[in-house]
């Protein structure tokens, strides 16, 4: 326990700047990724306006084909036909799964047709051929291309170079995380190295992407940032609870020292020498008076009482 140790401060001060650290991967990986996101919603602007554009198209290419169908009369029956005009209209209202239910239906009944009239025959193949277009078309009008323009190149090309970066530095704090809970013993939470490394793995797959200007490397950078802030998160409590600890320790001992204090103050202190020594004044008149000679009239007085006492 690093609070008992002594290394407490040690210990808080290295999770201090691990957090500092993580706090600021946390923030420049947000960065990134509303780069990325800001792209992707223009470009989802850009794929709605083709949507709609192709939806006009192909359903009126559809209708036409369904006329040309009803046109070859009792060679193709009215049912395909039928089927041919509403999958126009469910091109119409957008509905792609209906549409390409509807298509293969549509497309099975013309390959089943069996004609011998040479005029006939020639206009159902290129009613099949037309209606083989359509359906392509239809696959890709769920999500249909939009490339990126010039700007969103070079601001994915930007935002590339920056995840780059932020992924390095993440590598570094996994292997940093491992070295102080391994070889220094710092209380490093068991999981940050493997989220760190989680989040890096989900770096470079947005990196990647963001190489080849796919804005949907916005999951990526997405999916990074949350293992980023769930490490942080983690590191945060453990830094708190060092704290607790810390604060209840010192607690601990100004109680032992009051403790102290107070038994101290129950003893009784015996006097010393020094205790029974005159005031400095009375003692340096003393020590005059030893240095003084006595008076000469009063000698035989003196040397009478000296005698006296040694008797």
């Amino acid at each position: 326990d690093y609070a008992d140790s002594g290394e407490d401060a040690r210990a808080r001060a290295e999770l201090d700047k691990m957090q500092a650290r993580l706090d600021s991967l946390a923030e420049r990986q947000s960065g990134a990724l509303s780069v990325t996101q800001g792209v992707a919603e223009a470009q989802a602007g850009r794929r709605a306006q083709v949507q709609r554009d192709m939806v006009s198209v192909l359903s009126d290419r559809q209708l036409r084909l369904a006329l040309r169908a009803e046109s070859c009369g009792g060679y193709i029956g009215p049912e395909i036909p039928a089927a041919m005009r509403a999958l126009a209209g469910e091109i119409r209202a957008l509905k792609i799964g209906a549409a390409l239910t509807i298509f293969g239906g549509v497309k099975n009944g013309l390959y089943a047709v069996s004609v011998t009239t040479p005029a006939v025959a020639e206009e159902l193949l290129s009613i099949r051929a037309e209606q083989d277009a359509v359906g392509a078309e239809l696959e890709k009008l769920s999500d249909p291309p939009v490339p990126p323009s010039d700007s969103e190149k070079q601001q994915l090309g930007l935002d590339g170079a920056q995840q780059r970066a932020i992924l390095s530095e993440t590598e570094e704090l996994a292997r940093s995380a491992r070295r102080f809970a391994e070889e220094d013993g710092l209380p490093i939470p068991p999981e940050l190295a493997g989220r760190l490394d989680a989040a890096s793995a989900e770096m470079r797959a947005a990196g990647e992407r963001l190489a080849a200007f796919d804005s949907t490397a916005a999951g990526s950078q997405a999916r990074a940032l949350k293992l980023l802030e769930d490490g942080r998160d983690r590191l945060e409590r453990t830094r708190r609870e060092m704290s607790s600890r810390s604060a209840g320790y010192q607690s601990s001992g100004r109680k032992r020292e009051g403790a102290q204090g107070r038994e101290s103050a129950g003893r009784a202190r015996l006097p010393s020498s020094e205790d029974y020594l005159p005031p400095a004044a009375i003692r340096e008149k003393a020590m005059q008076s030893m240095r003084e000679d006595y008076p000469r009239a009063r000698g035989e007085l003196i040397r009478e009482y000296l005698r006296r006492l040694a008797q």
